[in-house]
């Protein structure tokens, strides 16, 4: 399946995973990330009937290489939003390192985590976050630190794309 795509340089960075299930593109100099989560709850896994979607682009260059700041747009919608949500903000990068990314944005008072572990990668937006409180080495202790009924704003937001086990949907037809 990942011999199917043709960029080598995303095909061999943390950001592998995510190029082939088509949540990131190259669009000449820059990387367009376009990623929903419909995921809000550990419930039973299949999707909201509302999603959260990040928009952002970071410079294309060999190695992929994370800025220390990115622009980006935060959108909400759907049954359980009254009027859809559209705002832009700020990621400050708070730690990089082979296993991943972990980004913090003041305005939203959240995390967008990017997490390599093992052969799986791991796509996290935490919302209601103070800066520090997620960290890279510690997101999996944190996560089953949480009692869903008592601490639901603090249960990471996931992607049913990032849960699929059968690649074929991500296969392009010409």
């Amino acid at each position: 399946m990942l011999d199917s795509k043709p960029d080598e340089n995303l095909k061999n960075s943390l950001l592998a995973e995510l190029y082939l299930r088509n949540l990131i593109h190259r669009n000449k100099e820059v990387i367009e990330f376009n990623l929903v989560f419909d995921l809000h709850g550990f419930d039973c896994g299949a999707p909201d009937c509302y999603s959260t979607t990040i928009k952002f682009n970071i410079p294309y260059v060999k190695p992929v290489s994370f800025p220390k700041t990115i622009l980006f747009s935060f959108e909400e919608e759907g049954c359980t939003i009254d009027k859809e949500i559209s705002r832009e903000g700020i990621f400050q990068l708070q730690e990089e390192s082979e296993i991943g990314v972990n980004y913090y944005s003041k305005s939203e008072k959240s995390n967008l985590v990017i997490q390599k572990e093992g052969t799986r990668t791991n796509l996290y937006y935490f919302p209601n976050t103070t800066k520090g409180k997620i960290q890279l080495k510690s997101i999996n202790q944190f996560i089953e630190s949480i009692d869903e009924i008592s601490e639901e704003s603090k249960v990471p937001y996931t992607s049913v794309v990032m849960n699929m086990y059968d690649y074929s949907i991500f296969v392009q037809k010409e």
